[in-house]
């Protein structure tokens, strides 16, 4: 049996894709980026000043090594010691320094914002 794709359906994967663009753009031979790496981001910018454990809750997928290792590249300095995106920074907890929580920097925000206002874009056109 062959479904076809409903108008709204193909809106909203056009919508998702425009939303996406700006990421892309990021992605270089030698620094690809993933989609862990894009949900991870938006986790960030939804649950700014989380734990490593917190955010793997909020994932349901992720375990906290995999957000850690993903929050690195993230960061300025990648899991293996070289340049990461700069997309996130991480700062010790005020209370208890084991504990780092994660906020988006600036050139994080500006990437969030720009997929938020594509999304926004597209929805009002539909």
């Amino acid at each position: 049996m062959k479904t076809t794709i409903t108008t709204e359906e193909r809106s909203a994967i056009s919508s998702v894709h425009a939303a996406l663009l700006p990421i892309i753009k990021l992605t270089t031979k030698e620094s690809p980026i993933s989609l862990s790496l894009i949900l991870t981001l938006l986790l960030v910018a939804k649950h700014e000043g989380k734990t490593v454990r917190e955010l793997s809750v909020a994932s349901d997928a992720l375990s906290p090594s995999a957000v850690s290792r993903l929050l690195a590249d993230l960061s300025q300095v990648n899991k293996t010691g070289g340049v990461g995106l700069g997309l996130i920074t991480q700062r010790h907890d005020d209370f208890d320094s084991r504990y780092l929580r994660s906020y988006l920097s600036e050139r994080g925000r500006s990437l969030v914002q720009k997929i938020a206002s594509e999304m926004d874009r597209r929805s009002v056109k539909a």
